[in-house]
């Protein structure tokens, strides 16, 4: 055999020469040496992954194949078992490092090398593939009133540098693209949803909708407040005691009171007070702790106070005269008076005993020697110190002019007159100064017919006549006497 070169192209025989010198030529070969082609081949990636799950394309791309390449595509350098006329793969990538090549085998006689190894696609360091999400929130978070503002805020799970909000109100898009939502113009019963679009990567979905927050409205509960006080007319220095009633107050209302405009330190619903003065106004406020209130805080109506003076009863009296005989008629009156009031009450009193009563003035003819009159009045003004006051005493002097006198003459009286004749009582005894008096009955033709002696006790005294001393029917003398002193009264007896 020989060697030749590729570049030697031409015909060749072998020709075979033996010891004897003789030939023998094959048939001749034609050579035709070739160039050889210098095989390459490309693996590119229509995109390059950053999340997990990512699609890329790869493509093949090579010189030099010839007419039928064979390519064997390879994962980190395990055949992933693909048609050998395969060029185009698509891949989904995951967290796993990915490194792609592909082998070819060229058709060329002459291609070199062959077979060949493309360049190595990497994809790692991809981002795992994560949720977004979102909740919704209400402040206030329990049943809100009607007309309040409402606050929707969000909590955003992988929203991302540029999120976007849409606001939904039963369902119906809102022009609000904050992430959160003021508004006052909720009815009872709407719905309230967020929906989510996330500018964040790598999501399984990038929009979301948040849970539904239910709008419930509680009804407005009227609030008033009522004030009463157990007195507006009081004495100065007297309590007063103020009472607020309230509706719609809640189960922990405050109370503010007020006295003419300005705040006292009382908290409860009631106020005791004893400093007040004529004319002070009084009033509360109420402050609701209802959820819903129609007003949260409500003033009563004032009421104006009626405050009296204190006023101290004093009664003086004086007598008509200050001396007197005995039987002689005399007045006792009031000199002067204060703070009795409009209607007060009088009780005339002669040693400590009442003798007359509801009168301004009091006479009398039966003063005794050493008798005492005062007055007892009882005030009827609103704010007396004491109920009562009692006057000065006063005792006019009492003379005994005679025994019986013209005194006993005016005084001294019987009756029934005429009578039955069977008793009379006599009359003005206790105006005589006498101990003992006699009783003598005479007829009309000057006998004698009956004699008592009696004891005068009491303004009058009776005479009893028993059966023997019933007189008939006829006119007698009855002497009533004490000594010298002697009055005479003509009696007429009819049986």
């Amino acid at each position: 055999f020989i060697s030749i070169n590729r570049s030697d192209s031409g015909s060749y025989r072998c020709v075979v020469r033996n010891e004897i010198n003789r030939t023998a030529a094959t048939d001749a070969a034609t050579l035709t040496v070739r160039p050889t082609l210098p095989l390459s081949m490309r693996l590119v990636a229509d995109r390059s992954p950053t999340c997990e799950a990512d699609t890329a394309v790869l493509r093949a791309t090579w010189t030099n194949g010839g007419a039928t390449p064979k390519f064997n595509w390879q994962l980190n350098g395990v055949s992933l078992g693909l048609p050998d006329s395969t060029t185009i793969y698509k891949v989904a990538v995951n967290s796993i490092f990915f490194r792609f090549t592909c082998q070819i085998r060229s058709s060329e006689q002459c291609a070199v090398p062959n077979p060949l190894i493309s360049n190595e696609l990497q994809f790692n360091n991809l981002l795992a593939r994560d949720s977004a999400s979102i909740a919704l929130a209400r402040t206030p978070s329990g049943d809100a009133c009607p007309s309040d503002t409402l606050t929707f805020s969000t909590t955003a799970r992988n929203a991302g540098a540029t999120p976007q909000y849409q606001w939904l109100v039963n369902g119906a898009a809102i022009a609000n693209s904050q992430n959160f939502l003021k508004t006052a113009a909720l009815r009872d019963g709407d719905s309230v949803r967020v929906v989510l679009t996330s500018s964040q990567s790598c999501l399984v979905k990038n929009q979301v909708m948040s849970n539904a927050v239910a709008v419930r409205f509680r009804p407005r509960t009227p609030v008033s407040v009522a004030l009463s006080a157990n007195r507006i007319e009081l004495c100065k220095s007297d309590t007063a005691t103020f009472t607020a009633t309230p509706t719609g107050g809640g189960a922990t209302p405050q109370y503010q009171w007020l006295l003419n405009n300005n705040l006292l330190g009382e908290t409860s619903n009631s106020l005791k007070i004893n400093t007040l003065k004529n004319l002070d106004r009084v009033r509360v406020r109420l402050v609701s702790s209802e959820t819903c209130p129609t007003v949260r805080a409500v003033e009563s109506d004032s009421l104006v106070i009626k405050v009296i003076e204190r006023v101290v009863p004093t009664v003086e009296i004086a007598a008509s005269k200050a001396a007197i005989c005995r039987g002689e008629h005399i007045e006792f009156s009031i000199n002067q008076s204060a703070g009795l009031g409009a209607t007060p009450q009088y009780d005339w009193l002669k040693n400590a005993a009442v003798v007359a009563f509801n009168v301004t003035n009091f006479a009398t003819d039966s003063l005794r020697v050493g008798d005492t009159v005062r007055l007892l009045a009882t005030s009827s003004a609103t704010c007396a110190t004491v109920a009562r006051a009692i006057s000065n005493a006063v005792s006019p002097t009492v003379n005994v002019c005679t025994a019986v006198g013209e005194v006993a003459e005016k005084a001294i009286l019987i009756y029934p007159n005429p009578s039955d004749g069977a008793a009379f009582t006599v009359g003005g005894l206790e105006k005589v100064d006498i101990n003992e008096a006699t009783i003598a009955v005479y007829s009309a033709a000057g006998a004698l017919v009956l004699f008592k002696k009696i004891m005068p006790t009491a303004s009058e005294t009776r005479v009893e006549l028993n059966e023997t001393e019933r007189l008939p029917t006829g006119v007698y003398i009855v002497k009533i006497g004490s000594g010298e002193a002697v009055v005479y009264r003509k009696w007429f007896v009819a049986r």
